[in-house]
């Protein structure tokens, strides 16, 4: 809704809109397929698939009888994993591999792993899950291991999505036997009331498998999650060298400015068909781009304004004057 709020303000009321980069902006934040994406003149995922590796994700989703509780947005939680598994689908590329388990007191492939290629069969499939029964986290993560090892994908990822307690026998020891022999990631999304808590052994398993952990209160973050996780294992959205930037079009926004600094990273995205890309990074991304939304304007930085990726441009001559024209300008 808070985005909403923005596309409106931007598009229907004219207001302008800035946008900077940074480890948890943009695809990597989540924000692909969102308002905020349709408002800005990038597109948060990267088309040219030759740069990505081939990658192969299994999502390991929980059936039991309580997904079919509603989030506090009125939608089941079972139909908010469907709609995240589908969201994810969309930034895998044609060779990606991809698979989901579901879990209630046993496991089941809904889509044995191969090629992400036939969406719309795999579409049908997820649509197909139904929340029914206990919670038996093992017997997915068991299904998973029989089967993960012999995948030729270069990165091997899990998102395991739970939202109610369960014995953790054998769950760490399998982790980390998958992660330290097989190099297959894993992470843990975990729905949880305010007044619920999960046993640390749940939290800890990421931290096994070299992933990450999201404790969710408010479940319909849930497809948002599911996108972030896809894109951070696919390890080709944060990219971080140096390069110096290189100027592709002219714009009031670099008014007086003849030079600038180099840059130690930014966030991989694409441009859109009638946005202008101002900036450029040494592998032809945009690094600032700019257009007209609506009745107002919209700018995206790729970069980082820290210390992090732009720590040659915080204390450079032209930092203020570089933002405050690239405001004004919106």
């Amino acid at each position: 809704r808070k985005m909403e709020v923005i596309q409106a303000y931007v598009r229907d009321l004219g207001g302008g809109l800035v946008t900077a980069g940074g480890p948890n902006s943009y695809g990597p934040g989540g924000y692909f397929q969102t308002p905020l994406e349709e408002t800005l003149p990038i597109d948060m995922q990267l088309k040219d698939q030759e740069r990505l590796p081939q990658m192969a994700v299994i999502y390991v989703i929980d059936t039991s009888g309580s997904m079919a509780d509603f989030s506090p947005g009125g939608f089941a939680k079972i139909e908010l994993a469907k709609e995240a598994i589908l969201r994810s689908l969309q930034l895998l590329g044609p060779l990606d591999h991809v698979g989901v388990v579901a879990f209630d007191t046993e496991a089941s492939w809904v889509v044995p792993l191969g090629p992400a290629d036939d969406r719309a069969r795999i579409s049908a499939l997820v649509a197909g899950l139904r929340a029914n029964g206990g919670t038996d986290i093992y017997a997915g993560l068991l299904a998973v291991s029989r089967v993960y090892p012999n995948d030729p994908s270069q990165l091997r990822h899990i998102v395991l999505l739970t939202d109610g307690g369960a014995s953790e026998q054998g769950i760490p020891e399998l982790v980390t036997e998958m992660y330290e022999e097989h190099e297959i990631t894993l992470s843990v999304i975990a729905i949880t009331g305010e007044n619920e808590q999960y046993g640390q052994w749940i939290e800890d398993l990421p931290e096994r498998a070299g992933g990450r952990f999201h404790l969710v209160f408010n479940d319909a973050a849930t497809p948002e999650i599911f996108t972030e996780e896809t894109i951070i294992a696919s390890r080709a959205y944060i990219i971080e060298h140096e390069f110096a930037p290189t100027q592709t079009g002219s714009s009031p926004i670099l008014s007086g400015i003849t030079a600038v600094p180099p840059l130690y990273g930014y966030i991989g995205s694409s441009m859109k068909p009638a946005a202008q890309q101002i900036l450029a990074t040494d592998e032809g991304d945009p690094l600032l781009a700019a257009w007209q939304y609506g009745l107002g304007r919209t700018v995206a930085w790729t970069s980082d304004a820290t210390g992090r990726w732009a720590g040659s441009w915080v204390p450079w001559e032209d930092f203020a004057r570089f933002w405050s024209q690239a405001v004004r300008w919106t």
